[in-house]
């Protein structure tokens, strides 16, 4: 297993940890310049990134585990999951007629914020 990946997985819960606290401000600073129904949207949105980030280290962390073909397998299994997770999401926010935009904002945000955690723990690891 490539040693980067692994002390990645070994720090899922600081991940984890800041994705929440960032997810936490984002919503207090959109509540108080957008208002209640926009950052329940833009939660919704963050809670959608947190999901998949979820899913995403799950995948990853099953696929470690087994050889190079079944652990593709299990990385393409993993992205189904989380594209049938999104389609499913946006079809029924836009079928209850809510905007979709603060939904994707948030997503867009989570999984920036993502990154930024990512390369934020390989520096501090590879010192």
């Amino acid at each position: 297993m490539n040693e980067m990946v692994q002390e990645v997985l070994s720090s899922l819960n600081t991940v984890l940890f800041r994705h929440v606290c960032f997810s936490f401000l984002v919503i207090g600073v959109v509540f108080f310049l957008a208002g209640s129904q926009t950052a329940l949207l833009w939660a919704l949105g963050l809670l959608w990134g947190f999901i998949d980030t979820y899913f995403m280290f799950n995948g990853i962390k099953k696929g470690m585990k087994m050889s190079a073909e079944a652990s593709l397998k299990e990385m393409q299994r993993t992205l189904i999951k989380r594209l049938f997770f999104a389609v499913a999401l946006v079809f029924v926010m836009l079928k209850l007629d809510f905007p979709v935009l603060g939904l994707f904002m948030g997503f867009l945000l989570s999984h920036i914020f993502l990154l930024i955690n990512l390369i934020i723990i390989a520096g501090f690891k590879r010192k």
